[in-house]
């Protein structure tokens, strides 16, 4: 097995720290993260500034994401066929709902935001394609954990310590193990303002080949979430799904998904 190379691997530290805050982050504090001597770290955060990877504010001190992370990051969504696909029906998801549809991925332990569909109605969510968020906090990473049986859970999450985004955010494993082991017999996960208080969240897995490999959602402001309507998204979702998942049957699906 080949040996890593430290400096290269310092630089793929250091963009994944800046990309995780989204409100920029401050030298000190990559320093603290990646344990990088500032004197270090200073030159490889300029040159990564002077070639657009990040971005710095001298106001506030911080960096953030730059304008080529942001490109590589669409080149890299604009390469799967799959998600182009799938982006046909989710605009019917808008279409029957008026609310916002997301796609997402797992990312380790977290949900990468692939693809987004809007309604035209004026009141929108705020949502970010690359946006990434903790898996446990979000209904499509309840979905996506899926894959997992009770006792790999436990294994991954047993050093972990569950991040609450809001008041509501599940904080302790098993209940989170409990709600996973809930979509693996309903199909479908909610989230109550787990991830924003004022907004509440249903999704579902999309398998291929017998693996929840990506997951669909429809999010709504709570102030207008009625009975009814999370019934008939469910219904919008569950028969989605399964379009979907009769699309890709036969396609390549890209290994960093499976």
């Amino acid at each position: 097995m080949e040996k890593i190379h430290k400096p290269t691997q310092r630089v793929i530290d250091i963009l994944s720290i800046v990309s995780e805050n989204r409100e920029g982050i401050r030298l000190t504090d990559i320093s603290n993260k990646t344990e990088i001597p500032k004197g270090t770290l200073s030159p490889i955060l300029n040159t990564l500034v002077d070639n657009k990877m990040i971005l710095f504010d001298p106001i506030t001190m911080k960096y953030s994401v730059g304008t080529l992370l942001f490109k590589l990051g669409h080149a890299f969504i604009d390469n799967f066929d799959i998600i182009g696909l799938i982006k046909m029906t989710m605009k019917d998801i808008v279409e029957q709902c008026h609310e916002i549809c997301q796609l997402g991925t797992l990312d380790d332990k977290n949900v990468l935001y692939l693809e987004k569909v809007e309604p035209t109605q004026a009141i929108k969510l705020e949502s970010n394609i690359g946006k990434i968020l903790p898996a446990h906090a979000t209904a499509l990473g309840k979905v996506l954990l899926s894959k997992y049986t009770s006792e790999e859970l436990h294994s991954m999450y047993k050093d972990y310590k569950l991040e609450k985004l809001t008041p509501k955010t599940i904080d302790d494993v098993n209940q989170l193990i409990g709600e996973v082991e809930d979509v693996k017999q309903t199909g479908i996960a909610a989230e109550w303002g787990e991830s924003n208080e004022q907004v509440m969240c249903l999704a579902v897995p999309i398998y291929y080949k017998d693996k929840p490999i990506l997951s669909i959602s429809v999010s709504i402001p709570l102030y207008r979430m009625e009975e009814k309507n999370l019934k008939l998204i469910e219904k919008i979702l569950t028969s989605s799904r399964e379009k979907i998942e009769r699309d890709i049957r036969y396609i390549s699906v890209p290994d960093i998904l499976l």
